[in-house]
Order: structure tokens, then C-alpha cells, then sequence
């Protein structure tokens, strides 16, 4: 008789499983999501009046400066024009620089040859000098804070004390004085100011220095002189005051006009042919100035006042006269001669004698005027430093400590946000070479990097506008001079290879040449803008390939489109339809000669004019569209908020600056608040404070509100748009529970701060199916289940957060009856055994001598006890059992 025993061991899953968490980019503590915010740049203003980087709410309010553009403390920036002490040193004014960034009143000693600060200008600032026989100097300035229009300094180069002398007041004696003082023969100043007055023209203005008495003695106005285009005043042995203007007359080229100061009455004298771009100087009673003329080159005029005659006397055909260059008081003018900047001396009627290269010499840029000392010689400033001349054999060049800002100022376009959360922009001045900067800002940190410099014709010069984001994560921009043939290039900034910044195309007039907007991103990956020159004056549409570097001209512009919206430093002109196409607007031409909104189709490069003008609009870059099915825009000299029906080509004037002025003049583009679905927009002067606001259109109440005046403090004279940061968000996603094959369902819990809601991604499918928020266990391992939120208008995605899930195996038991004693005579019986997991059972004996198992058959040899296990080895979902 035998007796078979068997044993069901029962083994459970449930030990400890411990769940690794893997976190990507964020903290396990939960944080509010970050609100929308606008950020926006000036021109100047801020801590060292270069400019700033600020950000408001997304309703446009509670402005924080983020960054200010740097200075430096020894000046930079100086004005053309010094002026020699009773002492014999030269005292001259620089715009930028010192220690508050808002210049500095500089000396240099002949002597010596040293430079020195004397004055840092800090509650304001000042732009020239002139010397009073009572030995001290006196010059036009402005206070750095509202509501300041102008004032008078007094500095004495005795004592070096600077003292305010007097306010300008608007409508008394006019606004914003420029230029320098004109000493009369009584003793007295005279000067101009660009706006204040009767008619908000300008006035022509008297200081006495001993009464300290300002006094306005004529209004200008459209129809004698507009006081904003006065090149310089002169006082003649008549005794009379004579300017020139730029513009008026009825060529539009400028007039000659005659003050008497007996009289207090005012004269057009006669009308000029070529605009004069200098002083006029008087010579053997007849008058000579610096005119543009018919040539690049330049003319000196000379005017007959008596005969009321003008002359051209010497035309600049084999060199032309230096930017910005006008004959001195002593008849002294710079002139570029193959290659070279030389000085010249201009002796009545027509000769001129070359006194000898500048930058042949020293590699330098002159500035302004030379000015000749009491000791015969001559002294000029240059963007390096000081010459000193005497003949081309005898001539010093003193370097001066004058630098721009390194890390660059005066932004100019609007702020590019990259998808790596940075934003990056340019500055038209400053850097290395005051030919404007790349920079990259980061919010979080508040931190500024220049990436390079521009330095002219090996990378471009003179940024104008934003940057565009390409499809391939890059940056592209363009300049408006500089590349090999100084009419630009297209530059690419690559964040992901540590900001490298590479020219792509030396653009040209016959298919780009210096462009003033932006680049526009279309969908198709490629980048389209507008040129401001051409073939037929008009500009042209450009597209360049990213992908292959090609740059092609896709259609020239002509009198029925016109030349493209007006204004720099702007976003590009086009706006893509969902069809694909561009629309953009022109600043003339068109069937009335006042421009136009026309569709642009990339690919044929083909253009229908969509809508003429009846009136000059001048719309300020882009159409913006509104989710009414409306477009908006901007005028940039009209001064008003436009509604463009696209269906129904309709234009109309939605709310008018000009008859508003407290909000404010000069527009931006419109940016539109997806959280809001309010515009919001930036004035570039005027306001409370004169210095811009930021405003809101409501499209649907049809309202407007300004939410902040530009003070000084935060910036002034914004530049560029706004632009719309989303608020950022965070994912709380808890720690998974332990898991077992054969669990039921759950559900995930991750949640955003945002409130939108998470989508889950499970990195083996075979392992966990996810459907929604619902997880379906299928096998037993590990997975990562990763939540995400991907964003929309108002949010930016999140930073992924993944966790670790480990299933476990399951546990399984075997149900194996007891075996009654079996007659050896039976020879065989089968064995039946079954587990929980349903797979197959081995039977294993412990004496196969006694019994032995084949599969589940038990065949019986000789009498005696033996043990018969049933055992399940499990799988990739089971535990063993036995």
C-alpha cells in the first residue's frame, strides 16, 4: 500500500516594490502658474538713459524695468562742436556716457594733451556750448524729468560750477531748443527751438546772460519758417540774423530768411534749389553754406542777400563731403578723397585747398567741426580721439577715452522670444564699433549677453528691426547697411549652438537692398520681407531659404502697390491668411497715390491689390488680426487706430490720437492679448510726460485706456511692438501606487496650475495602456508615464514630469487534491492539478523508484511512500508556485 502526500504552497506578491520618480525640469512642489506679461523696449531712458527692457501685466499696467542698458563713465557720443576757454583749453559736451549715462562736459588741454571730466551731467543734460565775453559758456540742455521742455546752462570753466539759468515754458518761449547759441553783437543769445509757440512751429528766442531774461521773439509757422527744420542762425555786419532751412519754399528745398532785431520781424529772403545740410558762414558780405545738390558729393552755395542770387561754387565731383559735415566758422570742412577722410579749407569764391588725410593717418572718423585755436592750429574731433593740425608734416593725434557702451544701447524693434524662454534683440548704436549689437536676455535671472558686434561690411551695421524665429528653432534678421556692398545683409543667430551668430546674404538694390522691417516667418519654413530700394525705387519682395541659404526676388514694387508701410525698427509688414497668403499695406503709390493694402501669393509671387487709400494712412507695420474676423493697425504720422474689413475691403478710423494727445503720438504696431482679446500698443512720444505711453484698444467696447506714461525712470521713447509672453505653467503629479499584474483600471491625478487639462504618455505601451486619464495594466514591468500639458494662446506648454511605474508579478496557487493509497497492481493513474493563473502544472516525484511521473501520469514500480509535488514555474506575469 502506498500513501501519496502532496503540499499547495501558497506565495504572495505582495513585498515591498519601491517606485522610482523621475523628475524632468521641475520641483516635486507645486507652484501657481505665472501670468501673461507684455514686454517691451525704449530707446532711451532708464538708469543711464540708453534705454530699457521692461515688462507690465497682461493688461498693460505696473511696468518693471527688467534691465537698463549700460554706460560708461568717461563720456561717449560727442557733439561736433568745442569751444576754446579764456585759458586756452577746449571744452566740448558728449551726449551719452558718465556716470549717469546722460553725458558729460569734457576738457581737453592743449598743453598737457590730457582729457579730463569735469562735469557728469545727472538731472540733466546738455547738447552745445558757446562762450560770453563775461568768460563763462552757455548752452541748451533738458531736465531728465517732466515736464521739462528745455533750459539754459551756465558753465564756468573758471570754477567748473554748472548752473540752470532758465526754464523753457511751451507757449511763452517755446520747446525742445537744438542747435547752438548764436552770440549777437548786443551781447544777448538767440536761438531755435523744434516745437512751443503759438502755433507749435518752433519760436526764435533771445537770452540775456545778465538779466537772465528768456525772451521769444517771433512764432514760426508753416507759411515763413517751421522752426524744426532751421539749420543755423548768423548775424551779419548789418546787424541782422540770417538761417537757413531745409525745408519750405516752393521748390521744398529750403529758404534764407532775415530777422531784425530792431524790428522783431521776420523775411524769406529767397528760395533755395539745393537743401543746405550746414551753417552759413559770411564771408565779404555774401553767405555760404554746405548744400546736398545734384550730386552725392555735395555743393557749396553762395547767397547774394542784396541780389537775392544763389551760386553754386564748388560741386564735390571728385570727393564728397563727410556725413553730417558743414564749413566751419573758419571755412574749414571735412571731405572723403579716395578713400580717405582728409581736411579741407574753402577760401571765396570757389577755392579749396586739401590740408591733409585724417584716417590715412590715425584710421579715424571725423566728427562735427574743426575748430581753429588762437594759436593758428587746428583741432577736430574724431569717433577715436583729438587731432591736432598744423600742416600735413606737424599733426598730433591725441586718443581719447570717448567709448560706446560695450554691451550696446538705444534698442531699437521689438523683443523675440525663443521657444528656450529667452528673448533676444539688437540696438541700432553702440557696441565695439557703434554700429549695434545682438543681444540675448534672459527673464527668469534678468541677466543681459551681447553675442557679437556689428562691425560693418563683414557682418552688416545698423540693425533696424526685431528678429524673426524660423521653423528650424533659429533667429533671422537683417541690417540696413554694412555687408560688402553696405546695403545690408540677413543674419542668423543659431540658440542651439551656444548663440552663434553667422551673415548668410550680402543683400543688394537689385533684389534687397536695405531693408527697414523685419523678416516675416511664414509656415512654409521660408522668410519673406520687404525691400525699401529696387529696380523701380519702389522696393521689392524678398524670400530666403533658411534651409538652403538661396535668397530670391519675387516681385519688384511700382507706382499702382507704392513703397512699403513707413517707419524703422517695425515688424515686417506682412501678415499670412490662413490661406497661406500675405497681406501688407504701402505708404504711397496705389491708384491715388496715398498706398494701399495688397494680398501677396508666395509661390506665383503674384499681387492683387486689395484696397486704395483716399488719404494718407501710413500705416505702421503689420495688420494684426482679431478673433471678430477683423484686422488692425496702426498709423505711424496720422496718428490713428484703423479696422480693416478684409471681406468687404472696408478701412476705417476707429479712435484718433490727434484729437487725444494726453495718449500719446508716433505709433507702434498693435499686439494682440489672446487672454484679453484686447490690443495693446506703445505711442513713441508724447503723453502726460512726453516720453510714451502703452495703451489698450478694446476692439469689441470699441474703447481705449492708457495704462502707463513713460517717466524717465522705467524708459522713454519706446521702440518697437510689445510682445505677448505667455504665462508659464507647472504639473503636480504624484508618486504611482504599487501595481500588480492583474490589477484593475486607475486613474492618473496629475493636475496644471494652468487648469487646462494633462495628456499621459506611456513609454511601453505593451506594458500600460492609456486612454484619457485611464490606465490599463497589461503586462507586468516597468513603464514611465510621462504627463504633459502642451499650452495654448494664453499658456505655454509645460515642462514634461515623468514617474516610474513598476507592476509587479502576480502570485498564483495550485489546487492538487490528496492522493488515496494506490494497489501496486494498478500500474498508473493520472495526476490532476490546476493554478489560479490557468497554466500548466508539472508533477515532479520524490523516489522514482517507487513511482515516477511521465507529463501527469504517475506509473507505480514497487510498494513504498513517496511524494508527489505539483509545481507552476510561472512567467513574464506569474510568480512560481510549488
Amino acid at each position: 500500500m502506498i500513501r501519496i502526500i502532496t503540499f499547495s504552497i501558497l506565495l504572495y506578491s505582495g513585498y515591498v516594490v519601491r517606485i522610482l520618480l523621475l523628475i524632468i525640469g521641475l520641483s516635486l512642489v507645486p507652484i501657481q502658474s505665472n501670468s501673461q506679461e507684455l514686454w517691451g523696449m525704449t530707446s532711451s531712458g532708464g538708469t543711464n538713459s540708453l534705454g530699457t527692457i521692461f515688462k507690465t501685466n497682461s493688461n498693460g499696467t505696473n511696468p518693471t524695468v527688467a534691465y537698463d542698458f549700460q554706460s560708461n563713465s568717461l563720456g561717449a557720443d560727442p557733439t561736433g562742436y568745442m569751444v576754446e576757454s579764456p585759458s586756452g583749453n577746449l571744452y566740448g559736451i558728449t551726449r551719452m556716457g558718465g556716470k549717469h549715462g546722460r553725458g558729460v562736459i569734457y576738457k581737453f588741454n592743449p598743453s598737457s594733451s590730457t582729457y579730463s571730466v569735469v562735469i557728469d551731467f545727472n538731472e540733466f543734460s546738455g547738447s552745445s556750448l558757446n562762450l560770453h565775453p563775461n568768460g563763462k559758456m552757455y548752452g541748451i540742455g533738458i531736465r531728465s524729468t517732466f515736464p521739462s521742455v528745455g533750459i539754459i546752462l551756465e558753465f564756468d570753466p573758471a570754477t567748473y560750477e554748472l548752473t540752470t539759468k532758465v526754464d523753457f515754458e511751451e507757449s511763452n518761449t517755446g520747446a525742445f531748443p537744438y542747435g547752438e547759441l548764436l552770440l549777437a553783437s548786443n551781447g544777448k543769445f538767440f536761438g531755435k527751438t523744434y516745437q512751443g509757440g503759438l502755433n507749435n512751429k518752433g519760436v526764435l528766442f533771445e537770452y540775456d546772460p545778465v538779466s537772465n531774461t528768456l525772451i521769444k521773439r517771433l512764432d514760426f509757422d508753416d507759411f515763413n519758417v517751421a522752426g524744426s527744420s532751421i539749420n543755423s542762425l548768423i548775424q551779419i555786419n548789418n546787424g541782422k540774423i540770417y538761417g537757413s532751412t531745409n525745408l519750405g519754399g516752393s521748390d521744398n528745398n529750403g529758404v534764407i530768411f532775415e530777422f531784425d532785431l530792431t524790428s522783431n520781424l521776420i523775411s524769406k529772403v529767397i528760395g533755395l534749389t539745393d537743401s543746405p545740410s550746414g551753417r552759413l558762414i559770411s564771408s565779404n558780405g555774401l553767405l555760404y553754406s554746405v548744400a546736398r545738390g545734384a550730386t552725392l558729393g555735395g555743393v557749396i552755395i553762395e547767397i547774394d542777400i542784396q541780389n537775392s542770387t544763389i551760386n553754386e561754387k564748388v560741386n564735390f565731383d571728385t570727393y564728397s563731403l563727410a556725413v553730417g559735415s558743414s564749413l566751419s566758422k573758419d571755412l574749414l570742412f571735412y571731405a572723403v578723397s579716395e578713400g580717405t577722410f582728409g581736411l579741407f579749407g574753402f577760401t571765396p569764391p570757389n577755392g579749396i585747398t586739401k590740408l591733409g588725410d585724417l584716417n590715412g593717418m590715425y584710421e579715424v572718423s571725423p566728427i562735427g567741426e574743426p575748430i581753429r585755436r588762437t594759436n593758428e592750429k587746428i583741432y577736430g574731433l574724431t569717433d577715436k580721439g583729438l587731432f591736432e593740425f598744423n600742416s600735413q608734416t606737424n599733426s598730433n593725434f591725441y586718443e581719447l577715452p570717448f567709448s560706446y557702451p560695450n554691451s550696446g544701447g538705444e534698442p531699437r524693434g521689438s523683443l523675440t522670444r525663443h521657444p528656450n524662454g529667452n528673448f533676444y534683440g539688437v540696438t541700432q548704436r553702440f557696441g565695439e564699433n557703434n554700429l549695434g549689437v545682438i543681444f540675448e536676455f534672459n527673464p527668469n535671472s534678468n541677466s543681459y549677453k551681447k553675442l557679437t558686434d556689428f562691425n560693418g561690411s563683414l557682418n552688416g551695421a545698423v540693425p533696424y528691426s526685431d528678429l524673426a524665429l524660423a521653423k528650424n528653432g533659429k533667429l533671422y534678421g537683417t541690417t540696413f547697411n554694412g555687408g560688402i556692398n553696405n546695403e545690408g545683409v540677413i543674419f542668423e543667430v543659431d540658440p542651439h549652438a551656444n548663440n552663434l551668430v553667422s551673415k548668410k546674404v550680402d543683400l543688394e538694390d537689385a533684389i534687397a537692398g536695405r531693408p527697414g522691417q523685419g523678416l516675416f516667418a511664414h509656415s512654409n519654413g521660408k522668410l519673406y520681407g520687404i525691400s525699401n530700394y529696387g529696380v523701380t525705387g519702389y522696393g521689392a519682395i524678398f524670400e530666403f531659404d533658411p534651409l538652403t541659404g538661396i535668397l530670391i526676388k519675387k516681385v519688384d514694387l511700382d507706382e499702382t502697390i507704392g513703397s512699403p508701410s513707413s517707419g524703422w525698427g517695425l515688424r515686417s509688414t506682412f501678415t499670412e491668411l490662413s490661406n497661406g497668403k500675405l497681406i501688407a499695406v504701402t505708404r504711397s503709390g496705389g491708384n491715388n497715390g496715398k498706398g494701399c493694402i495688397f494680398e501677396f501669393e508666395v509661390s506665383s509671387g503674384s499681387i492683387v491689390k486689395k484696397i486704395d487709400f483716399t488719404e494718407y494712412l501710413t500705416i505702421t507695420g503689420n495688420l494684426v488680426a482679431h478673433p471678430n474676423g477683423m484686422f488692425y493697425a496702426t498709423s505711424a504720422f496720422g496718428y490713428k487706430i484703423y479696422q480693416y474689413d478684409l471681406f468687404n475691403n472696408e478701412i476705417k478710423v476707429m479712435f484718433d490720437f490727434e484729437s487725444n494727445p494726453d495718449y500719446g503720438r508716433g505709433l507702434s504696431s498693435l499686439t494682440l492679448n489672446p487672454a484679453d482679446s484686447n490690443l495693446y500698443g506703445m505711442a513713441l512720444s508724447r503723453g502726460s510726460n512726453d516720453l510714451g505711453t502703452i495703451f489698450k484698444y478694446d476692439p469689441i467696447n470699441k474703447t481705449l485706456t492708457k495704462t502707463f506714461d513713460f517717466d524717465h525712470v522705467k524708459g522713454a521713447f519706446p521702440t518697437g511692438d510689445l510682445t505677448f509672453v505667455k504665462g508659464s505653467q507647472t504639473i503636480r503629479f504624484d508618486a504611482l501606487p504599487d501595481k500588480t499584474y492583474g490589477d484593475a483600471a486607475f486613474t492618473l491625478n496629475a493636475t496644471a496650475s494652468s487648469g487646462l487639462n494633462v495628456t499621459y504618455l506611456s513609454s511601453d505601451p505593451t506594458i500600460v495602456d492609456i486612454n484619457g486619464a485611464s490606465v490599463a495594466i497589461l503586462k507586468a514591468g516597468t513603464v514611465t508615464i510621462t504627463a504633459e500639458q502642451p499650452g495654448n494662446a494664453i499658456y505655454s506648454s509645460s515642462q514634461p514630469i515623468s514617474r516610474e511605474l513598476l507592476v509587479a508579478k502576480a502570485g498564483q496557487t495550485i489546487s492538487f487534491d490528496d492522493l488515496a493509497p494506490i494497489d501496486l497492481e494498478v500500474g498508473s493513474i493520472s495526476l490532476t492539478a490546476t493554478a489560479t493563473s490557468l497554466l500548466n502544472v508539472v508533477f515532479h516525484s520524490s523516489d522514482p523508484t517507487v513511482a515516477s511521473v511521465s507529463e501527469s501520469v504517475l506509473s507505480l514500480h514497487e510498494p513504498g511512500i513517496v511524494l508527489i509535488t505539483a509545481t507552476q514555474p510561472g512567467n513574464s506575469n506569474y510568480l512560481s508556485v510549488s
